[in-house]
C-alpha cells in the first residue's frame, strides 16, 4: 500500500497545477485574460487544441474556430464548449477557471428589480429608470445589486455628467453605510485636466492609475466598461482597451495600497466574495447593458483532474 501524507498530496497537486498552467499560459505577462492564447475542453471530456485561439464573439464564431483555430479575437464559449482559463501568474491559485459563456443581465431595462440600498431595502427615489438606463438623478445613497460574486467579468455602459464623479465597486464587504471595495472609477477627466491619474476613469480608484498612453473617457456619450476579477487578478477596461492590470498581494499592489487612503484598511482587496454596486457621488450618471459572466473552478480533463480539489 502506498501512503501519501495530506501535506505532500496537497503540495503535489499545487506543483502539477502550476506546471499545467505554465504550459497553457500566455507567453506575455501583460496579456489580457480574455484575449490571446487559450485552452479549451471539447465536450467536457478531453483536451483539444490546447492553447488554441478563439474567434470573435459573433454568430459565426463557432464555424470560424472550426475552420481556423488560429483566428484571433475575444474568446467565445458556450455551455457545451466551455472556455478554460489558466489561473493568472502570481495569483497564488493552481486551479483553472471556466467561463460558461452565459451573460446574466443585472438590469432588466424596465425597473430596479434586483437592486437595493446598502441595507437591502428599496433603492432611494433618486435612482430612476429612464430610457432603459439606470439614472442617478438626485441623492439616494449607493445602489447595490442583491447578490455576491467572486470570480467574474462585469460589463456595462456608462455616461457621466460634466464634472461628474461616480464609480462601480465590487467585492464590497461593508454594509454599514460606506461601501468599501475595489472601485472602477468614473470621472469627467476631460473638464478636469488636473485630476490625478489614480482618480481618472477606469483607474482602480486611489490605488492603480491607468496604464501610460491609454485613452480617456468620451464625454457626452456612453462608454463601455469592463471589470475582470479572477483569483487575485484584477483588470479594468475602457472601450475595449486594457487600462489597469494588477495582482492583489503582489509587491506592486502592496506598494500602491500603502500610498492610498486604504493603507489602514486590512480587508481592502483581500475579500474574494462581495457585492457589486453603483456609486452615488453627488452627480448625475447613467448606466445600461449591465451583464455579469461568472467564472467557476473547473477540473482539467482526463487524469489531471485527480490532482485538483475544490
Amino acid at each position: 500500500m502506498i501512503r501519501l501524507s495530506v501535506r505532500r498530496g496537497a503540495a503535489l497537486r499545487v506543483a502539477l497545477g502550476a506546471v499545467v498552467a505554465a504550459l497553457c499560459a500566455s507567453p506575455t505577462v501583460e496579456a489580457k485574460i480574455f484575449n490571446g492564447q487559450r485552452c479549451r475542453i471539447l465536450g467536457g471530456a478531453r483536451w483539444a487544441s490546447p492553447c488554441a485561439k478563439f474567434a470573435p464573439c459573433d454568430g459565426s464564431a463557432r464555424s470560424q474556430v472550426a475552420k481556423n483555430p488560429e483566428t484571433t479575437g475575444t474568446a467565445c464559449a458556450s455551455p457545451n464548449e466551455p472556455l478554460v482559463i489558466p489561473a493568472p501568474v502570481g495569483s497564488g491559485a493552481a486551479a483553472f477557471y471556466v467561463a460558461d459563456g452565459i451573460k446574466t443581465p443585472l438590469f432588466n431595462g424596465v425597473d430596479l428589480t434586483g437592486w437595493t440600498s446598502v441595507k437591502g431595502d428599496a433603492p432611494g427615489k433618486g435612482w430612476k429608470v429612464v430610457d432603459e438606463t439606470i439614472f442617478r438623478e438626485s441623492g439616494s445613497g449607493d445602489l447595490y445589486f442583491d447578490g455576491k460574486f467572486e470570480n467574474f467579468v462585469l460589463e456595462f455602459e456608462f455616461k457621466i455628467s460634466e464634472k461628474g464623479n461616480s464609480g462601480v465597486k465590487y467585492r464590497s464587504w461593508n454594509t454599514e453605510g460606506y461601501g468599501l471595495g475595489c472601485e472602477y472609477q468614473i470621472y469627467d477627466d476631460i473638464n478636469d485636466a488636473k485630476n490625478p491619474p489614480r482618480y481618472q476613469t477606469a483607474s482602480l480608484y486611489d490605488v492603480v492609475p491607468p496604464r501610460e498612453g491609454t485613452a480617456k473617457i468620451k464625454m457626452g456619450e456612453f462608454n463601455r466598461g469592463k471589470i475582470v476579477v479572477l483569483g487575485n487578478r484584477i483588470e479594468h477596461y475602457l472601450n475595449d482597451e486594457l487600462i489597469v492590470s494588477i495582482n492583489v498581494g503582489s509587491p506592486e499592489w502592496k506598494e500602491a495600497v500603502a500610498k492610498s487612503k486604504f493603507k489602514d484598511v486590512e480587508e481592502f482587496g483581500t475579500t474574494t466574495l462581495g457585492r457589486i454596486f453603483l456609486q452615488d457621488h453627488g452627480c448625475q450618471v447613467w448606466f445600461k447593458n449591465i451583464y455579469v459572466t461568472e467564472l467557476k473552478p473547473a477540473y482539467p480533463a482526463g487524469c489531471l483532474g485527480l490532482f485538483y480539489r475544490y
